[in-house]
């Protein structure tokens, strides 16, 4: 039977095989039967092996949250969790000779790159850690000993194909098995992975001939074959019994019965025209190579059944209609119309495997209609519909073409090079969504949208106001757009309606009619004219554009080289079109066009940032929010000075003659204003004219504080935004840890009473509708409306607080269907933001088209990220990741931690060796047992959990189950004897920050001890705002020493690169003697000798880029080993239609000395060192231990700077 599921991760014993399928562990005859489940959790699982005496199998499973060790027998029955570490990284690698769980974890470490090999025993007693350091497998040799170990990798070789970066895949090997290792096939420039021992050979997997494919040789190196084809998809999880090899490829099972098959030279080079590796005859093998495997799964294949899903859950969007009666919804890809009050839910667009959003409101001839960006035909184009789905009378016959999953290729243009935020640029690990100047691309008053996915400019994320100052990294800005762009038109053919087509059969629902396809780009912004004529687009490659509703004609407007417009917003009369236009930085100006000529004009200058405007009800000002207040306020930690709230609502008026409206009036004003109820809609529509010279002389701000704000809007009578609180990244600030972050207000300016009013205390997203007087508010996970002008009251009571129910919405999900349109929208998305346009000579459409068939096996969505990880691996850069809405774990109850070590003793009592200190600068690193009135020491046995006794076996972990953040009950047992004690802690869901720091203050008083107090010590564990705060724990004490390490290992990378590198390059020019005090230097906080930096393989992204900035600037020299090699950097903008996260290298990263060359390479060192395995066995820290001698010598050599003797 042909194979149907995506398989991985197989094992071979005897005449069975275990692999991974549709989210469970499965086990098979080894010659095509019937496969049986040995999970049945449905969550994602990894590397089940069977034992060797074949009666047990163990795997990784996420089932609880965190990736835990499970066994089950191999003929089936019940699971068992083994360990509860609560790590990240824990996962299986096999079984040691004495029939225990061999497992990798990091969960005592201070970083989770530091996986150490465990001995985990089936009945769930403490595991043995194996001294060899951090591996990523560890291998044991014919005589039941460690023979083999492969470094730590930072992903699989599959999800970055043809990385030659530092953590690329090493070996070592104890050939004498004296616990000496030395580098294994060194000379091979490939990613190694996944060593085996087979028979007398060590196998392995390596891409060193450009595909990931099965390697053997000798234990001394030579006779080195290959024996799968390289000509095919990569060879993946490969695992042995000790004579035959089994892996995955694209989903596929491969058996090697022996490693005499050997596959013979390849001559052919194009990687992205190969052949079916699991066809015999596409084998250049001289023998008969790897064969596939046919399993056969039953079972009713649950995640791939269609299911409704929660409108709730997976609202997106929302755009009020003009009275605010009802609105257009975005749900999980769908558009429905909702009425607000009561009434039934209606389907606009819910074709399955076809994603809507940015949904539009906008009023022809007084009937509601209804526009958003469909992928309906593989490309976005624009779909009008009228609210009622019937067809209208004042529309045009529809133009619908056939669907499609790909589509053409769109040449829109060269994706921008910058405007990203700096939030995420080049961490090793996918970071925050991107703060752009403005996250508004929702239009004002026109169907404005509201919703998680409505303010970002893909519709899929949130994106608040970039912080006052933020820059982006890794840009490269070119010359500024020309202060007027030609406009330029163009047409589609199949987009202009021809009459003899018209439907006049009047069918109950009409079809949608679709315009512009391939002509737009990705649509990151759209509005639609008041008056339903045209819409505004924005595209992700800068241009602006017009689409004509009736005619279909596209005209590009204007276009930027630094990102994309934001903002769209048309005046009332639907005469002017105004934006936010990207400038070099966060810089941004607002523009204006005519939409009638298209002629633009610049409305401010290109000195701030302005952004989220809106052309009031009467268009006669248009309203904006800029960050143009300048008054900084004096860091409490260090010498420095910063713009905190820079950012205020101002206003222009638009017409020379017409005064502003917080200046004094000619007949004054009066004591009373109508009641708002009471003042009568202007008549018709105002006429908008703008005097376009002097127009930035026109600004003022509105009296209001500077502050922090966004998605301003106009409503009748005044203008809304959101006014966010000021509040750390880290959220130390607050009162306690658990403490929610303050709440955005919702606030408006009355612009006839001149005031400000709070509308709502915690606003997530707005709109206003188009007669402005209600605003649909997204609150809590619930749907509101509100009035325009006054605060609602707490309780609802009808019209002044109406929650909108949206359990009406009726949303039905083909998985199939789903996973096939992200898969097409990824692929669009990498081709559109790839930071080469010609993606580095990968087939990029070739490569789709590759990887499509297997599509059909995957079964899961942990299957479809897997299979987007390795399809986006093609193109061998970093920084392109796959991250699963919600992290792809099972429960949310966390492991409890007591931050502690403990181990049982020979009395059966489980002890507390160590308890961690806490951090008190830092809430994440509070330790349980350290908290006041707990008074646990070392030696103190823990003998009950909330009253239940501790197993002897298996420790008091299994009863801190799901306890994390919990108030738990622990009876201890004093280790000097007396009574037990009843203390009450709250278990951590994560020891790494206490386990970090009390790992920098092992390595510091490392350092100050070698060096005999002589130098100072800081690590900085990413370019971040945690590692922000840690340079500054203690800066000022260390950088009084003579001279200074500073540690970047493991740094995760981030954005703030260049800030740490300016406070490493101060150097004392000066001294400060007051009197009766000790002098300081000048500049402060410089050093005042050599500065040693020390890096390692998982320093990596703007971890790279500080090192060869140390390096180049002269900072001092760089110990260690050859750092990650990924700089061209992400924003993390988009996401797909379930949430998922897909990241595409977009900003390329040039560097003195280096051009291009740390991409995929990395940064030497200028002194190399390595830590070997017997280093970690015996505790030693060689690279520290260089930077000291090299500092101390710097110093004999040139002593440290002091201070003179007053004269």
């Amino acid at each position: 039977m042909t194979q149907s599921a995506y398989f991985r991760y197989p094992h071979v014993h005897g005449e069975l095989i275990a692999f991974t399928a549709e989210d469970d562990v499965w086990i098979a005859p080894l010659d095509g039967g019937r496969a049986w489940r040995v999970s049945a959790d449905n969550v994602p699982v990894s590397h089940p092996r069977i034992s060797p005496d074949g009666t047990t199998v163990a795997w990784t499973s996420t089932r609880d949250g965190a990736p835990e060790i499970h066994v089950a027998p191999v003929d089936g029955g019940p699971s068992r969790r083994l360990t509860h570490w609560g790590g990240p990284r824990t996962t299986v690698r096999g079984w040691t000779p004495d029939g225990r769980v061999l497992a990798l974890g990091a969960h005592d470490q201070a970083s989770t790159r530091r996986s150490w090999a465990r001995a985990v025993p089936l009945d769930g007693g403490p595991a043995e850690t194996l001294p060899y350091g951090p591996v990523g497998d560890a291998v044991f040799g014919p005589g039941g000993q460690i023979v083999l170990l492969s470094a730590p990798m930072g992903r699989e070789a599959a999800w970055w194909k043809r990385y030659r970066g530092g953590t690329a895949g090493k070996l070592w090997i104890d050939r004498d098995g004296d616990g000496e290792f030395v580098r294994f096939h060194e000379d091979l420039d490939g990613n190694i992975e996944y060593p085996l021992q087979v028979g007398e050979r060590i196998a392995f997997l390596s891409d060193h001939e450009g595909v990931g494919a099965l390697y053997s040789s000798l234990a001394d190196g030579t006779d080195l074959r290959r024996h799968t084809p390289v000509d095919g998809f990569y060879a993946r999880h490969a695992a042995t019994d000790g004579t035959r090899v089994v892996y995955a490829s694209a989903g596929q099972l491969l058996l090697l019965e022996s490693l005499d098959d050997l596959t013979g030279p390849n001559d052919r080079n194009d990687r992205n025209d190969r052949n079916d590796p699991n066809d015999p005859a596409d084998s250049d093998s001289p023998t008969a190579g790897p064969r596939p495997l046919t399993v056969r799964l039953g079972g009713q294949r649950t995640d791939l059944q269609p299911h409704p899903v929660s409108a709730a859950r997976w609202f997106a969007a929302a755009a009020p209609d003009h009275t605010g009666r009802g609105s257009a919804l975005a749900v999980r890809g769908a558009v429905h119309w909702v009425t607000h009050r009561e009434g039934p839910a209606r389907a606009l667009a819910a074709e399955p495997g076809v994603r809507a959003r940015l949904p539009r409101t906008f009023r022809v001839a007084g009937e509601e209609h209804v526009v958003w960006v469909t992928d309906a035909e593989g490309e976005d184009a624009l779909e009008f519909i009228p609210a009622t789905g019937t067809p209208s009378t004042t529309g045009t016959p529809s133009t619908t073409g056939t669907p499609s999953t790909t589509g053409t290729p769109s040449t829109t243009g060269t994706p921008s090079a910058t405007g990203a935020s700096a939030d995420a640029q080049h961490g090793t690990d996918a970071q925050h969504g991107t703060d752009t100047p403005d996250g508004d691309a929702a239009p004002n008053g026109t169907g404005a949208a509201v919703g998680p996915g409505a303010s970002a400019p893909n519709g899929d994320a949130t994106r608040p106001d970039t912080a006052p100052g933020a820059t982006a990294e890794a840009t490269s800005p070119t010359s500024p757009t020309p202060d007027e762009a030609a406009p330029t038109t163009t047409s589609d053919p199949a987009t202009t309606p021809d009459p003899s087509t018209e439907d006049t059969t009047g069918p109950a629902q009409a079809a949608p009619r679709r315009l512009a396809r391939g002509q737009l780009g990705r649509v990151v912004g759209l509005a639609m004219a008041p008056d339903g004529g045209r819409a505004a687009v924005a595209a992700h490659d800068g241009r602006v554009l017009l689409v004509e509703r009736t005619t279909g004609e596209v005209r590009e407007i204007d276009s930027s080289e630094y990102g994309d417009a934001s903002g769209l917003t048309f005046s009332p009369d639907s005469a002017w079109l105004a934006w936010s236009h990207p400038g070099p930085g966060p810089l941004r100006q607002l523009k204006l066009a005519h939409t009638a000529d298209g002629t633009v004009t610049e409305a401010t200058p290109l000195r701030f940032q302005d952004h989220s405007p809106a052309f009031t009800a009467d268009g006669r000002h248009l309203a904006f929010l800029s960050a143009r207040a300048f008054d900084p306020v004096y860091d409490e930690h260090v010498f420095d000075l910063a713009f905190v709230e820079s950012a205020r609502p101002h206003l222009i008026t638009l017409a020379a003659t017409t005064p502003s409206p917080f200046g004094p009036q000619r007949h004054g004003r009066p004591f009373e204003t109508p009641d708002k109820d009471e003042t009568p809609d202007s008549e018709g529509t105002p006429a908008t004219r703008i005097d376009l010279e002097g127009l930035a002389d026109r600004i003022v701000p509105f009296p209001v504080e500077a502050g922090r704000y966004s998605t301003l809007r106009a409503a009748k009578d005044g203008v809304l935004w959101l006014r966010h609180p000021v509040v750390g990244v880290l959220g130390a600030a607050r009162a306690t840890p658990d403490d929610a972050e303050p709440k955005t207000e919702l606030e408006r300016y009355d612009l006839v009473q001149r005031r400000v009013e709070h509308l709502a205390g915690d606003a997530d997203h707005y709109a206003v509708s188009g007669d402005g007087k209600r605003v649909l508010l997204w609150t809590d996970g619930k749907l509101k409306v509100v009035p325009s002008d006054r605060r609602a009251p707490a309780d609802e009571d009808g019209d002044s607080n109406l929650t909108v129910d949206l359990s009406r919405v009726r949303q039905q999900i083909d998985p199939a269907a789903e996973w096939r349109q992200m898969y097409a929208e990824a692929g669009r998305l990498m081709r559109d933001n790839f930071w080469r346009p010609d993606l580095g000579g990968v087939d990029w459409d070739g490569v789709l088209d590759r990887y499509r068939p297997v599509l059909d096996r995957i079964a899961t969505h942990d299957d479809l990220v897997d299979l987007l990880w390795e399809v986006q691996g093609e193109l061998g850069t970093s920084h392109a990741y796959v991250i699963p809405s919600g992290g792809g774990w099972g429960s949310s109850d966390s492991q409890g931690l007591l931050g502690a070590d403990l181990t049982r003793h020979a009395d059966g009592r489980w002890r507390i060796d160590r308890v961690l200190p806490s951090e008190t600068s830092d809430p994440r690193a509070r330790s349980p047992l350290a908290a006041p009135g707990v008074a646990v020491r070392a030696g103190d046995a823990v003998v009950a959990v909330g009253g239940r006794p501790v197993d002897p076996v298996t420790g008091p972990a299994p009863l801190l189950a799901g306890t994390a953040g919990k108030p738990v009950e622990l009876t201890v047992l004093p280790g000097a004897g007396g009574e037990p004690r009843h203390v009450v802690v709250v278990p951590l869901d994560d020891e790494e920050p206490l386990r970090y720091h009390a790992w920098v203050t092992d390595r510091r008083a490392h350092v100050t001890t070698l060096s005999g107090g002589r130098l100072g010590y800081l690590h900085v564990p990413d370019m971040m705002a945690p590692g922000w705060a840690q340079i500054h724990r203690d800066l000022r004490v260390e950088v009084t020493r003579e001279g200074l390490i500073v540690d970047v290992r493991e740094n995760r990378g981030g954005h703030t690169s260049q800030l740490v590198v300016e406070k490493l390059a101060r150097r004392i020019v000066g001294w400060d003697l007051p009197r009766g005090q000790a002098p300081t230097s000048y500049p402060q906080d410089a050093p005042r000798g050599p500065v040693v930096a020390v890096a390692n393989e998982f320093s990596g992204s703007d971890g790279d880029i500080v090192n060869a900035a140390i390096k180049a600037l002269g900072i001092g020299p760089v110990v260690g080993t050859r750092t990650w090699g990924g700089v061209v950097g992400i924003d993390s903008r988009y996401r797909l239609v379930d949430g998922t996260l897909v990241t595409q290298p977009k900003y390329a990263f040039w560097l003195d000395g280096y051009g291009w060359e740390v991409e995929n390479h990395g940064v030497d060192p200028d002194v190399e060192v390595a830590q070997t395995p017997q280093d970690h066995a015996a505790g030693r820290d060689p690279q520290l231990d260089e930077a000291v001698r090299i500092a101390l010598a710097s110093l004999a050599q040139r002593p440290a700077r002091t201070p003179p003797q007053l004269p």
